[in-house]
């Protein structure tokens, strides 16, 4: 891995708006964030037309909380 690489993300929002320039572009036009129920601390991300590549971890991080725990991770797993 080159070190020296841009960090990417699955979803960014900050500033109240979506940052497509820092997403993976695979996952563009994939994401949905609902943004209507964030401030009733519903954070729910979609990812739409899951595929065997999204497998994995993911991490939600959110850094303007306030609570201990501002971030939390996910692992999307294939069923059979």
């Amino acid at each position: 891995m080159n070190v020296s690489c841009r960090v990417r993300y699955v979803h960014v929002y900050r500033g109240r708006r979506e940052d497509v320039n820092l997403q993976i572009g695979s996952y563009a036009k994939r994401t949905t964030l609902f943004t209507d129920a964030l401030e009733r601390g519903n954070i729910s991300l979609q990812i739409k037309n899951v595929t065997l590549a999204d497998q994995g971890r993911y991490r939600c991080f959110i850094p303007k909380i306030n609570t201990n725990m501002n971030d939390a991770v996910v692992q999307l797993l294939k069923i059979v």
